[in-house]
This record gives C-alpha cells, structure tokens and sequence, in this order.
C-alpha cells in the first residue's frame, strides 16, 4: 500500500478514537475504508443533506466547483436517539 494511503487511513484511525460511534454493517465498514483509501474520491467523508439530496435529484456531487456524476449516496444509519445527541456537520463514526 502506498505511504500516502497508510498516512490517511491511519489518521483517520487515529481520530476515530475520540468521535461518537455510529453502529453499522458490514457494508458500511466497506464504505469507511473505502472513503479512508480515497477509493470514493473527491469524497472524504459521508454526504451533507443538501449533496445526498442532489445526489438523489440530479445523479452528480460538486468538489471545487467541479461537477462529477455520482448516483449512490454515501450516508450511515443512525437511530432517532443517537440523531439527537449529535449535529448535522458534525463528526462521528
């Protein structure tokens, strides 16, 4: 694996530790690594509302002001009771 990729899943390793655990299935543990190898690229993390929501209207995701097409929206699941104990924005696992 290359340096760069090793540096950025092992910062993201490393700033895990201190967020919210968000429970999720083994498909979702995919989408993690796959967000932290930069495998889903220009993504880094899971989509705001307003970007899953376009994603659903109009299949495309803006980066930079890029326009690249994108069809799957990349959320995790969260209970009601967790949903209120964290904020939109915010970061959590």
């Amino acid at each position: 694996m290359p340096d760069g990729v090793q540096r950025r899943i092992a910062n993201f390793k490393a700033a895990a530790e201190s967020l919210p655990k968000v429970p999720v299935s083994s498909a979702d543990v995919s989408t993690v690594y796959r967000l932290g190898d930069g495998t889903l690229s220009p993504l880094t993390g899971p989509m705001n509302s307003a970007t899953y929501h376009r994603v659903l209207d109009e299949s495309v995701i803006e980066n930079n002001g890029k326009l690249y097409a994108w069809t799957v929206p990349i959320s995790f699941p969260i209970t009601a009771d967790l949903a209120k104990t964290i904020k939109a924005g915010s970061r959590s696992l």
